[in-house]
């Protein structure tokens, strides 16, 4: 699956002196975690800086907690930028713990299969029946998420499916080919 990132997190671990604009991105990604207005409103200003389509629509990816409210929150703020997008809240996520913490205690990182996630039919408004589709989410660590979102959201829908992340981690990639985006089935 194709994933644009508007900015590439750095973790301290991998580097321990970071520049200004990595401490920036990094704080962006951790106050967007904790529902910041002004770090969403900003993040929103990157990522839809990488939407190229007219017509698209938004999906927000849940969270640890199971829930798209941060995301969604996420997508609207793209969508004003954005007017021609819809929004659509089709996904559903199993509570579990972040990969964040996992990191934190040094332990494996999620795989795809570990995820979670339900996609509820939907329909399309008219006219976006082929648009592109984006997987909203604040950061991609793993592309474990991403990838069971994608999953879950091709049982439902044939539209072409890629990630929209604020902040990429350089593990942040999937095992698809990143130029061959994905279209519908499983």
């Amino acid at each position: 699956m194709k994933i644009k990132h508007a900015r590439l997190y750095v973790s301290r671990r991998e580097k321990p002196g970071l520049t200004p604009y990595e401490t920036g991105v990094r704080t962006i990604s951790h106050a967007l975690k904790e529902d910041d207005p002004q770090a969403r409103a900003m993040a929103a200003l990157a990522m839809a800086g990488k939407i190229r389509s007219c017509r698209c629509l938004l999906v927000p990816v849940p969270g640890s907690s199971g829930h798209t409210i941060r995301n969604h929150a996420l997508c609207a703020a793209i969508q004003r930028r954005k007017p021609e997008t819809v929004v659509l809240d089709l996904l559903q996520g199993v509570p579990r713990e972040s990969q964040c913490q996992r990191d934190r205690d040094n332990r494996h990182r999620f795989t795809a299969g570990q995820i979670r996630v339900t996609a509820k039919p939907v329909a399309v408004p008219r006219g976006y029946g082929q648009a592109v589709l984006y997987l909203v989410d604040n950061v991609c660590c793993t592309g474990a998420t991403l990838e069971a979102c994608r999953r879950a959201t091709a049982k439902v829908l044939n539209n072409e499916i890629r990630g929209l992340v604020y902040a990429r981690t350089k593990q942040g990639k999937t095992n698809e080919p990143e130029t061959i985006p994905h279209r519908g089935g499983h």
